[in-house]
């Protein structure tokens, strides 16, 4: 089953009349007449929600003599609730070819075959340029200080700066002048970790993350912004604007006068979780959330957002 097969039957099951004819259905088979009569409906509407129900899978029909008899339809309502959800995630893998364009655009913007250019001021593209560092050095292996400025000083001579950034943002530790690549070794130690089982507590304390959008019903205007947390930060954002403490003024300004009523907060975009316990999640959220930008252009008249300078 694939996410719109899915969608269908989660969305024909959220309707109490679509419920009480399948219910009925499953009881046993029975037309349209009988069925309205059983469940004090009139024809149309029952017709209505057989149609909906039909259209997902959830019920059959036959012809019998003058009579359209429906029927539940046991192989998908036998389906578990994790089998339903089973299916395969292309818009992850589309979600993972607009960050890889992204990334290859940036890398082409400020590298010359392997030297790099210039710096570039935004974060996020700065962490598509230190995440390219990051390949020059193999994993598990101890540096020197001065075999780490030799490597980076081949593509770039500002190697202080490269260095230290890298430190700071996690994708490499230092010890005692001793560096190494955070993968799965502890820095000044050749004890390597069960990786399994990192993998297996990663996964399970991991917040949702991802792209979401507080929306203006009034005036349709939207504010875009990304969170490795994404329950945390709409209940965050609930706070802070009934509280008239949300550092976007114009956003806190349009709450006042509009009333929480007229307000929306949803999810754009979900960020799975990836196997590489290295992967740096706030690079890969950022560029998501750029790509969002872009695509909705959420500035001015249009929404809260401020316009970056490249």
């Amino acid at each position: 089953m694939d996410i719109s097969n899915s969608i269908e039957v989660i969305k024909s099951l959220a309707d109490s009349s679509r419920l009480r004819v399948l219910n009925s259905l499953i009881n046993k088979p029975q037309y349209v007449e009988e069925l309205a009569h059983r469940l004090d409906l009139a024809v149309s509407t029952v017709s209505f929600h057989l149609k909906k129900l039909e259209g997902a899978g959830l019920v059959r029909k036959t012809k019998e003599q003058y009579y359209i008899i429906y029927y539940a339809n046991d192989d998908i309502l036998n389906l578990t609730l994790r089998k339903l959800l089973d299916f395969n995630n292309t818009e992850k893998n589309s979600q993972d070819n607009r960050i890889e364009k992204y990334r290859e655009k940036v890398l082409k913007t400020f590298f010359r075959k392997t030297k790099l250019i210039k710096l570039p001021v935004q974060r996020k593209k700065q962490l598509i340029v230190l995440e390219e560092f990051k390949t020059k050095f193999n994993s598990g292996y101890e540096y020197s200080e001065n075999e780490v400025n030799e490597i980076i000083t081949e593509s770039f001579d500002d190697y202080c700066t490269i260095r230290r950034l890298m430190v700071e943002e996690g994708m490499m530790g230092r010890d005692n002048q001793v560096y190494q690549i955070k993968e799965n070794l502890t820095v000044g130690t050749n004890k390597m970790i069960d990786k399994k089982e990192l993998k297996k507590k990663y996964k399970q304390t991991l917040p949702p993350m991802g792209i979401y959008q507080i929306k203006n019903l009034e005036n349709g205007k939207i504010l875009i912004g990304h969170t490795k947390n994404l329950n945390a930060k709409f209940n965050s954002y609930k706070f802070q604007l009934n509280a008239n403490l949300h550092s976007n003024k114009y956003l806190q300004e349009d709450y006042n006068k509009f009333g929480e009523e007229n307000f929306t907060i949803e999810v754009l975009d979900r960020l799975e979780p990836k196997e590489d316990l290295a992967i740096n999640y706030e690079n890969d959220l950022i560029t998501l959330e750029e790509l969002w930008l872009e695509k909705l252009k959420p500035f001015n008249e249009n929404g809260y957002n401020k316009e970056k300078i490249v």
